[in-house]
């Protein structure tokens, strides 16, 4: 039995109108859960949450170096995870991508330094054969995070087919809370116009210039994907091509690419992610192993029973559909 290795990210953005309040809850819950059941050591866990302003934030460089820290370090027969809960946004595919979904899925970390479903694709791209690499990704349009990976449940790469791919956003149709990439900004007081005052309006006109220069393909070397900079591995970080896709990683996300995530609180005042609570649920009602496809399936009927709208989803190879989530 190999290593078991885990990197644990919760983002509540504090001091933001666009606040969170589960996302810490969701990273206790989980690292207690591979302790307790999978049997993690936890020196092997590294957590980055946005509570202590005196330890390591989460920022795209914290969390690209954790990312690439993590595939390194590995060899095979080890297990690796990465979970995620925070906001998450869209942005239209580079001109000339053949993209899963029509768009570049992103995570948002503390700084709003994006990281793509591109850079998550040449990521896995450095898992060692014979190491499982699972993602959770607890946020909004998490369809398709892992680009290029083939999708079990779900409907987020068949959006491209039939959605236009200006960049509004189609509100959902349901009452559960979530934030795409604009409605975040204009929560944050920068809401296309620069400027603002503060740390949040700096941050705000820089995600506004990656805006700004992404859709107008003029990036440059600042805006590079994420990983190429940290991790200066260009292979394929542009190529958008079918030729190569990860077999030995595996993505349950949130929800699908044009849906949002909720940040639930309960009548008692717990809070959580809906998908982190479901997986935490289904887990502790039973004490096998549970399946990727069934933990999912699991979900999507227990958040639909709750009233949610989202609809998780699954990305991997045919041979881990019925492989146990987290081995």
């Amino acid at each position: 039995m190999g290593r078991k290795s885990a990197l644990l990210v919760g983002i509540n953005y504090p001091g933001t109108k666009a606040e969170l309040k589960g996302c810490h809850n969701d990273v206790d819950r989980m690292r207690r859960c591979l302790i307790d059941r999978f049997g993690f050591d936890e020196g092997d866990i590294r957590v980055l949450v946005d509570a202590d302003p005196s330890a390591p934030q989460p920022t795209g460089v914290n969390i690209r170096r954790a990312l690439a820290r993590l595939v390194d370090d590995a060899r095979p027969g080890d297990f690796l995870f990465f979970h995620y809960s925070g906001h998450g946004t869209r942005l239209p595919a580079e001109t000339g991508q053949n993209d899963d979904t029509g768009y570049d899925e992103c995570i948002v970390p503390s700084d709003m330094n994006l990281i793509t479903d591109q850079d998550f694709r040449e990521l896995v791209q450095k898992v060692p054969d014979g190491c499982l690499f699972t993602i959770v990704s607890d946020s909004c349009h998490s369809g398709g995070l892992l680009d290029s990976v083939k999708e079990q449940i779900g409907s987020s790469t068949k959006q491209n087919k039939t959605q236009s791919r200006d960049y509004e956003e189609r509100p959902d149709s349901g009452s559960d809370s979530g934030f795409g990439f604009r409605s975040f900004l204009k929560e944050t007081g920068q809401s296309g116009e620069q400027g603002g005052g503060g740390v949040m309006g700096m941050v705000g006109a820089l995600a506004q210039e990656f805006l700004k220069a992404k859709l107008e393909g003029n990036e440059g070397e600042a805006f590079k994907p994420a990983l190429e900079q940290e991790v200066h591995s260009v292979d394929e970080v542009y190529a958008g091509t079918k030729s190569w896709a990860p077999k030995n990683s595996i993505l349950i996300s949130g929800c699908q690419t044009n849906q949002t995530s909720a940040d639930a609180t309960t009548a008692q005042g717990v809070s959580f992610g809906a998908l982190s609570n479901a997986i935490q649920t289904i887990l502790a009602d039973k004490r096998g192993e549970v399946t990727n496809k069934d933990l999912v399936m699991k979900a999507r009927e227990m958040l639909a029973k709750q009233g949610y709208t989202q609809q998780p989803g699954l990305y991997c190879s045919d041979e881990h559909v019925h492989v146990a989530f987290i081995c």
